[in-house]
């Protein structure tokens, strides 16, 4: 028979039978064929028929393996509405910058990826909090999303009575449902006329920094113009719309007028019930019936944790209360709080603090089982809400994980930044998202303002005059110079430190000053900026372009009418998505940093893939991780006068995904290990550099890895641990090989335990993050919530939430000893980024890792560790620098660069909401890291809340983002953080005065107790003891 089997064909076709509810496709490998392994392929057939739904089930196999080819066996399937895929790795392969219309584009429908967990069977899947192996993730996630395929869901594990070499599939028959589940909706939605839809929009929401300040967060996103646009589309495609807001102001001035948001400082239930908030009351008997199609497992942790519906937040006489607004078919929602409840903010009611893997609160969970009633289609605006982040198995998810249960069976476009494939891989793996990319705000070389233009022209007046022996003018230009440069706080602290190279007592002389100066403009004036925000579907105007082009040239080779034609094309962002909704294909695109000269990602509007995880490090990272190790250990030497011993780095995801592992490279050739490549370039494994060759120690690396990195790259995991177990089993002297010698130290502390090999295994742990299905290190919750005395607070949150090893065989062991013990060997302190798209201020996420960092090594040193920054914006040239001068950077161009300042304020609401976060961002480095000098506080107070121009402006846009701002300004000068002008402290108060009289007017007369400005600290610590004192 196998003989005769054609190499593709059909393996079954259902004969229609009355009216049938749609056609699905079903592909899979003629291997299984082959084998007779098609109880999976029978069961998907029943499973779709008896949904009264067509299928066409079709065979192929690849080159690769003896075949013709997926491609004719995937043309058989033309015609069908939905393809179920159950084929690993790619299905076809194009190169990047092929424009050809491929055969899935000429098919044209959305395609459903399964996973075969091939080495774990049903009972290690469940059990495991990881879900599915690294290698799994490669072949059934990671590549298959090269060909734009969605939604992976895991159906069926290795069977474990099978004595197949090659395994056979078990079908786990609830996951099969699942999936056929999530078919029928994508089906129903097809099906229904585009007035019959019910779409809800699900706007981001983050309470650390501020319900009200912050509704429709994303990066670079002007979520609300964009959210009114893609409406007014569908009102032209049919859409039941019904007074649709004229603009974004129109529609964020609704969303607060009703106060559709959640209770917190400025809002309380009273007021969201009153004002026209609320969506729908849900009844505690309405909500029990969905609580209780959990399973049990979840059920019971909703409750321990909450306590019996309808809890204590967002409850309204005894009915849980869900906000939103209601445009015809058209719902708008904003993300509910998902872990603190109450009218306030701190740390008795901030319970994700305590608990990081804590279940969404009874009303979190009331809305978006509301959404699912309600919706045929979720989309998600804007990077990123926190469903994919939800406590549950990194990858291949079952019915107890929280994002499933979350997004339910309900079709999930997601909206997001082309710019960041690491968290965007995450949402398309947990949340079952299928993303729709949009550009990244228009970039521009920073131009010099104010009187820092005027020192730049002074050291160019200045060196004329030295060249032309003027002594006399260079005299006077210099005088005007330094005390220009003194007034705008650009010298003091190279030069302290410049004394204290030359050994304290020396005299900085001019040339020395000058170079100092001349170094610090240079640097400032190689970045770049973003001007204001991107709306979907905007195409930049000539300038903009022009401006965009200047940003690529120097890393991309294009034509400027070329790249110019690439930039028309975003206009075609909002057509994607509603694509999305048409039973149509969204092509596949590159994701990552333009401004790197990833030409690639454009045309904006596709559903991105990330890279093929085996090629990490590339050849090309390995160089610049050479270069940037050299460069950090020569910056040591010449201050500390030797080698570090030990490194503590801050490993994201973004390094793979965005810098083909440049800082990977850096930690393995810190260790003195080199990557060993395939011809084809994918990675095999590691070799060790004898230390001849080094010519150098062997440094000590520990490191703290995101929960991203976590589940997206294991691999990387176990090739860095694997590399740390060799170097530290290598027979050297201690004085060069630093790990071993650490690695003996602890082994020697730990002398009286009685299982010998599980204590160099855990002396070798060098690679901790947070417990398997949390996030994060609760460090910025700490400090967002005010639950925090001392920098050794932050400290011991970091190890807590840090304290978990993974490598080989290692996934998120509690290890918090080991971890404690790794922090106090650390000299120097490490993090970076490969482009001006991103900078620190950012995200929280920057201080919550490399601040958090800082304050647990200090508390646990007891003195002041090393804070570097990585730049590699151009590889060539990587640079080390404090990371004091890092935040300076970014602070003189951006957040106090009048041009950066009125390209957000054209935002209005969310511009001054962004440029809130920034302010809120800087009080939290300088809690957790030191890293703030006292007159960038002044400076941003004076240039936001004296400022009567920029006050006016957050008074009509968004007030409640200037109360955050001020509040935070307030609670750094209380804490001793920030050592303010006398001046400018007494301006701060009187304004804040002023500022809260704003927002009590706005509430109006309310019931019920809500925080306010007030600043409550209430520390774990303190908690306990009340528990105790019960």
């Amino acid at each position: 028979m196998n003989k005769l089997l054609p190499w593709s064909g059909y393996y079954y076709r259902s004969k229609k039978r009355g009216k049938m509810q749609g056609k699905v496709g079903i592909f899979f490998s003629r291997s299984l064929l082959m084998k007779n392994d098609l109880k999976l392929v029978d069961l998907l057939i029943r499973k779709l028929e008896e949904r009264n739904i067509e299928v066409m089930a079709v065979f192929a196999q690849k080159k690769e393996y003896g075949g013709e080819g997926l491609e004719e066996g995937i043309r058989l399937l033309k015609g069908v509405d939905l393809i179920i895929n159950l084929e690993s790795s790619f299905l076809i392969q194009q190169p990047i910058l092929e424009e050809r219309k491929n055969i899935l584009e000429e098919i044209g429908v959305p395609i459903i990826q399964t996973i075969y967990s091939s080495s774990r069977t049903e009972k290690e899947w469940r059990k495991n909090p990881q879900g599915i192996t690294p290698t799994t993730q490669i072949y059934w996630v990671a590549q298959p999303e090269f060909n734009g395929v969605i939604e992976p869901v895991l159906i069926s594990c290795r069977d474990e009575k099978s004595k197949d070499t090659f395994g056979r599939r078990r079908p786990v028959e609830k996951r099969v449902e699942f999936l056929i589940d999530r078919v029928y909706a994508w089906l129903k939605l097809y099906r229904l006329p585009p007035g019959e839809r019910r779409i809800t929009f699900l706007l981001h929401n983050s309470p650390c920094a501020g319900v009200e300040a912050s509704v429709g967060g994303a990066a670079g996103l002007d979520t609300m113009e964009s959210v009114v646009r893609i409406m007014k589309e569908m009102k032209r495609k049919g859409y039941k719309i019904e007074n649709c807001p004229e603009n974004g102001k129109e529609l964020i001035d609704l969303i607060l007028k009703r106060k559709a948001i959640s209770e917190f400082r400025w809002t309380t239930v009273d007021e969201i019930v009153k004002k026209g908030g609320v969506i729908e009351f849900i009844t505690v008997e309405k909500y029990n019936q969905w609580l209780n199609e959990l399973p049990p497992s979840v059920r019971e942790k909703m409750l321990s944790s909450w306590g019996k519906p309808p809890g204590e937040g967002m409850v309204y006489e005894g009915k849980i209360v869900v906000t939103g607004i209601n445009f015809g078919n058209i719902n708008i929602l904003v993300e509910p709080k998902r872990g603190c409840y109450g009218a306030r903010c701190d740390g008795r009611v901030c319970k994700i603090l305590h608990d990081p893997r804590i279940p969404p609160t009874h009303q979190c969970f009331a809305t978006y089982r509301w959404a699912q009633e309600n919706s045929d289609a979720l989309i998600s605006v804007g990077t990123h809400g926190y469903i994919e982040f939800l406590p549950g198995k990194s990858v291949g998810l079952s019915r107890e994980c929280f994002p499933e249960i979350i997004v339910g069976d309900k079709p999930h476009l997601y909206i997001y930044t082309v710019k960041n494939p690491a968290e965007g891989v995450l949402a398309k793996r947990r949340a079952y998202a299928t993303l729709v990319d949009h550009m990244i705000p228009v970039m521009k070389r920073f131009e010099p303002y104010g009187e820092i233009a005027e020192i730049e022209e002074l050291l160019a007046q200045y060196q004329k005059a030295i060249e032309l022996n003027e002594r006399k003018r260079s005299s006077v230009i210099l005088k005007d110079l330094l005390e220009l440069a003194e007034r705008n706080k650009m010298l003091k602290p190279q030069i302290t430190r410049l004394r204290r190279s030359l050994g304290g007592q020396a005299r900085v002389s001019e040339h020395q000053i000058i170079k100092i100066l001349h170094e610090k403009i240079e640097l400032i004036k190689s970045s770049k900026i973003n001007i204001g925000m991107h709306i979907l579907s905007k195409v930049p105007g000539k300038k903009e372009k022009e401006n965009l082009y200047s940003c690529i040239i120097e890393h991309a080779k294009i034509r400027k009418d070329k790249f110019f034609k690439k930039l028309e094309m975003i206009k075609r962002e909002i057509p994607e998505l509603l694509k999305g909704l048409e039973k149509k294909y969204i092509k596949p695109g590159a994701s990552g940093l333009l401004t790197r000269g990833k030409i690639e990602v454009l045309p904006t509007g596709r559903n991105f893939y990330s890279i093929d995880p085996r090629s990490i490090p590339t050849r090309a990272s390995w160089k610049v991780g050479i270069k940037m190790a050299d460069e950090l250990l020569n910056k040591y030497l010449k201050e500390e006068g030797k080698y570090p011993e030990s490194i503590g780095m801050v490993l994201w995801s973004i390094d793979a995904y965005r810098a083909d592992g440049e800082q990977i490279s850096q930690i393995l050739y810190l260790l003195g290990a080199k990557p060993v490549w395939t011809e084809t370039g994918i990675v095999k494994g590691v070799d060790i550099i004898p230390l001849k060759e080094l010519k150098r120690p062997r440094i000590d690396v520990t490191i703290r890895t995101s929960g991203i990195f976590r589940d997206t790259l294991p691999h990387l995991i176990e090739l860095l641990d694997e590399t740390v177990q060799k170097i530290a089993s290598l027979p050297e002297p201690e004085e060069m090989n630093f790990l071993r010698k650490h690695v003996l130290e602890y082994i020697e502390k730990c002398r009286l335990s009685k299982d010998r090999l599980d204590i160099f295994r855990k002396a070798t742990y060098r690679l901790f993050s947070a417990q398997p299905g949390s996030y994060g290190n609760g460090v910025s919750l700490m400090i967002a919530s005010s639950a925090w005395r001392s920098m050794k607070d932050l400290g011991e949150i970091y190890i807590e939430r840090g304290g978990y090893a993974y490598g080989k065989k290692v996934f998120g062991r509690s290890s918090h000893e080991e971890f404690a013990h790794q922090l106090s060997k650390v000299e120097t302190i490490f993090h970076k980024l490969a482009s001006d798209e991103t900078d620190p201020l950012d995200c929280c996420c920057f201080y919550d890792f490399q601040g958090g960092m800082y304050s647990a090594t200090k508390s646990l040193k007891g003195k002041e560790p090393r804070i570097y920054w990585g730049d590699t914006r151009d590889p060539q040239r990587p640079q080390i620098r404090e990371m004091k001068e890092e935040i300076e950077r970014i602070v003189r161009t951006r957040l106090l660069n009048p041009e950066w300042i009125e390209g957000m304020k054209k935002h209005g609401y969310k511009g001054a909401g962004d440029i809130s976060k920034r302010v809120v961002r800087l009080y939290g480095w300088d809690a957790s890291a030191e890293v703030v000098d006292d007159w960038i506080f002044d400076e941003v107070t004076r240039t936001f809340v004296l400022n009567d121009e920029n006050r006016k402006f957050f008074e009509e846009n968004n007030p409640w983002a200037l109360e955050e701002m001020a509040r935070r300004l307030l609670e750094a000068e209380k804490r001793g953080i920030w050592k303010a002008d006398p001046d400018v402290l007494k301006g701060l108060q009187d304004k804040y005065l002023e500022i809260e009289g704003w927002l009590e007017e706005k509430m109006g007369d309310v019931n019920g107790e809500f925080q306010g400005g007030n600043i409550d600290v209430f520390t774990k610590n303190f908690l306990k003891s009340k528990e105790r004192g019960r």
